[in-house]
Formats: structure tokens, sequence, C-alpha cells
């Protein structure tokens, strides 16, 4: 077997600090992609370049030979091997490394208008998502709940029932309110159906795009490890992947366009911000605009002051 020489792309957390390895076997396997669950509990996404670049995915063009559930993989600096074979070879990969933070931090008046441009963009693209009617405003005039639920994108009861904690974990954060924030959050987890339910997603985005802002403003939005603790939390109502995937956004470890939409935000381009929707909308069935409603409910509800006192032990949740 020939290994894959040629160019993609390889997350920067694919390896371990020191450019250790990692052992793992393939848990799924799908059309144009497969998951590999290694010992430590990390998922790596393995597929063909058309995929957006995460942290911990490796893609490859082709994305062939395709794995098969159960093979067990081990990864190294050089490549990915299958019973000492080496499949697929690392030297053209380029690293994938989403941006963290906008230093200096744009205006607030810019960084609004890339919100506005952002919604306007969303709203010109065919309802889907649980939280559609949040991101684009429950009267907007272009969407109604017939519109909605077509082709089962959205039915009334999961807007119903996501509308509520979503607006209760924006109340939260607002006050620094973290016990709230928690409760809100767990009610979020699991809502919804897939690998990564709604609610998961939208709690992802929100987790994200708090990171990122707590680091282009140089003060923490979320007291330090409260979004360890409000993963920890929710982690018993949700999927291991999604779970997962929560913690990675907890630490801004998320794919390329929803990075790159925050990026644009805090640097105030509207243009760029609105750019990125397109691609942001591709992302899974419903999980791009689930996060990004996530992500712009939590940065319209960020405090201009300085935090509160309080301590932000999320007691309420830690007794769930």
């Amino acid at each position: 077997m020939t290994p894959h020489i040629g160019t993609g792309s390889l997350g920067c957390a694919v390896l371990k600090p020191g450019r250790k390895g990692r052992r793992g076997h393939i848990v799924a396997v799908f059309d144009h992609s497969a998951h590999l669950l290694t010992g430590e509990g990390v998922y790596l996404t393995l597929g063909d370049t058309e995929l957006p670049c995460h942290p911990y995915s490796i893609l490859w063009k082709g994305f062939s030979p395709r794995p098969e559930p159960g093979w067990e993989i081990a990864v190294t600096a050089e490549g990915m091997f299958y019973e000492g074979t080496q499949l697929v070879s690392f030297g053209g990969f380029q690293q994938f490394k989403p941006p963290l933070q906008v230093r200096p931090m744009a205006r607030a008046s810019s960084r609004e208008r890339a919100l506005s441009a952002t919604r306007k963009a969303v709203a010109g693209l065919s309802p889907k998502g649980a939280f559609y009617l949040l991101l684009v405003g429950d009267s907007s005039a272009k969407v109604r709940s017939a519109d909605c639920m077509k082709d089962g994108l959205l039915t009334q009861g999961l807007y119903r029932n996501a509308r509520e904690p979503a607006m209760e974990l924006a109340g939260a954060l607002s006050r620094y309110d973290w016990d709230a924030f928690c409760l809100a959050g767990a009610s979020l987890a699991g809502m919804g159906e897939g690998l990564t339910p709604a609610g998961d997603d939208f709690l992802a985005g929100a987790l994200a795009a708090l990171h990122f802002h707590g680091l282009s403003s140089g003060r923490d939005v979320l007291p330090p490890h409260v979004g360890e603790r409000i993963v920890t939390c929710v982690s018993h109502r949700t999927t291991r992947f999604s779970a997962f995937l929560l913690r990675c956004a907890a630490a801004g470890q998320i794919t390329r366009p929803l990075a790159e939409w925050l990026y644009a935000v805090h640097s105030g381009d509207a243009e760029g911000a609105a750019g990125w929707v397109s691609a942001i909308a591709c992302l899974g069935h419903t999980s791009g605009l689930d996060a990004l409603s996530g992500m712009i409910l939590a940065l319209q509800n960020i405090p201009g002051k300085s935090h509160g006192q309080n301590s932000g032990h999320c007691e309420t949740c830690l007794r769930s």
C-alpha cells in the first residue's frame, strides 16, 4: 500500500506537546470523513481537504485509503500508520492553527457593524437550525414558522425548548452570574439530535466567543477554569464526541470558518465577517449556524465594565 504523499492539512493539536504521537481506533466512518478515538479520549477527524480544518483534524486529498471501523491507527510526526504500514505522510502538509485573539481589538461600534452584517447575511440564507430565529430576530419579515419547518430543519418544539435557556444564558452572562450560566448551559446540553446536538453547538459557540473576546480584550470574561467546569457539568448530558468538542471550544479550538469569523468581528471587518457566513452554514447539518448563534448572543451580552464579585464556582451545576 502506497502512502498518500501530497497536500493536506494537519491540525495543530493532532500531536501531543513535543510532537509525540497518538494511538487509537476508528470508531465511525462516513462518506468523506472518519473519527479516530485515541486512548486519551481525544477524537481526531480524518477526511478530505474539502472539509474545514480543525485543530484535531487530519485532511488529505482524496481521503484514500478509507479506514474501516475498528482499525488500530498510530499517528506520529511522520504520518499515519495501520499495522506498521504508512497510510499518509505528513511531509507536505500545512499546519492549521486557529487565531485566538485580535490585539488591539476594534472599537465596539465597528464590532457591532460586523455583527449586523453577519445577521444580514444569515437572513439571506434558507432558514435552518434550532436557533435561526434568535439569530435573525423573531419578528423578521423573511422568516415564518412554516418556512423554518421545511425539510424538518427546525421544529417549533425544539425552538421553544431552546429559546428559554439561551436567553437565560445571555442574562446570566450580562450579570456575571456563573451559577445561572452553568444551569442554563446544562439545560442546553444534549438538546437536539445527532453526534452534536443543536444545544451543544450553541453552547460551544458561546464558550469559544467568550474565550476569544477575553484574549482580545486582555481581561478574562469567564473566571479562570469556569469554561472547564461548565464542560464537566454538561458532559454526562450529551454524546462523548460532542462533549469533546465542547471542551475544545472552551479553549478556543474550533473549526476554521468559525475562528476566522471571530477574527473578522474583533477586527471590525464587517465584510469579512459576512463573507464567512456561507462557509459556516455548510458546517454539519445545522451545526455551523447554531454555533454562530451562540457566538453572537455571547458577544452581545458581555458587560463593558469589570467583573463583579461572583466567585465563579458554578455550585448549582456541580450539584446536578
